[in-house]
């Protein structure tokens, strides 16, 4: 017996294959500030994360987002989204401590149209005086 493919058949397999694709692949963060590992910033310094996707505003949470201190422990934070739903800043609501490690983890954050971003971890030092 032998069996045939009906293009309906591949139809239906090429949109799966296409679909599990571009819903699997996780984006990153086309731009950081600070970047990972920067020394001497202001206490009042913010974060900034770009991507190229957009966000949903109704569905960002700071859930996703935890900043510590080394000195400060959990910082709480204003989250803002820009015009253009592209870029997150995250402005702190107290100064950093003089002389203190920044460690910021975002996870789980997801773009307007539900591509997951990279979990992002990144650590960035205060100055002293």
């Amino acid at each position: 017996m032998k069996r045939s493919t009906t293009k309906a058949q591949i139809f239906c397999i090429a949109l799966i294959l296409i679909a599990s694709f571009s819903f699997a692949q996780q984006i990153t963060f086309d731009y950081v500030c600070p970047a990972p590992g920067s020394k001497y910033l202001n206490p009042e310094q913010n974060i900034i994360l770009n991507t190229s996707a957009s966000f949903d505003q109704d569905v960002l949470s700071d859930a996703y987002f935890n900043i510590r201190g080394s000195k400060s422990g959990i910082n709480n934070f204003e989250l803002l989204l820009s015009e253009d739903r592209r870029t997150l800043l995250i402005n702190p609501t107290q100064k950093f401590r003089l002389d203190e490690e920044i460690f910021v983890i975002v996870d789980g954050l997801q773009t307007a149209n539900g591509r997951i971003i990279q979990r992002i971890d990144l650590n960035f030092f205060i100055k002293e005086k």
